[in-house]
């Protein structure tokens, strides 16, 4: 496995393919020589943005480093923790997995929530140099 999931990261990096498309076609191709050929296999990616968990309280931080980069990390977590603290409800995000896993034939890639399906979209659409502009003036 180990060799088969790097197979799949070299050619993710090589043709800019997303990950979930190339596990879902690789093991569609192991699933049709195996001997329970008739079970159907599917590989489905949930991207979840911000959830709303007790993890943001239960961070240990540390700024180490933070002077030499003038506050960034510090500035960068803040807003991180802000994300996290205002995001989704995590019975939503259990709703919305259930939802998928019902499906009878599950998309390869759902993306939970309008603001991130909104974002997701952005990312296919913006080159990679404008998404690191975006990136960095949120978290910079």
């Amino acid at each position: 496995m180990i060799t088969f999931f790097g197979v799949l990261y070299f050619h993710q990096l090589l043709h800019h393919i997303p990950c979930s498309v190339i596990i879902r076609l690789q093991y569609r191709q192991l699933s049709c020589n195996a001997v329970y050929s008739n079970q159907i296999n599917i590989v489905t990616v949930v991207e979840l943005g911000d959830i709303c968990t007790g993890f943001t309280k239960a961070r240990q931080k540390s700024i180490l480093g933070d002077d030499e980069y003038g506050g960034r990390i510090s500035r960068s977590v803040s807003q991180m923790e802000h994300d996290e603290q205002n995001g989704m409800d995590p019975a939503d995000i259990g709703r919305y997995i259930a939802g998928i896993v019902e499906k009878k034939k599950p998309a390869v890639v759902y993306v939970a929530g309008a603001q991130y399906k909104f974002l997701s979209l952005l990312c296919k659409l913006l080159p990679a140099a404008a998404r690191g502009k975006i990136v960095g003036k949120i978290y910079g």
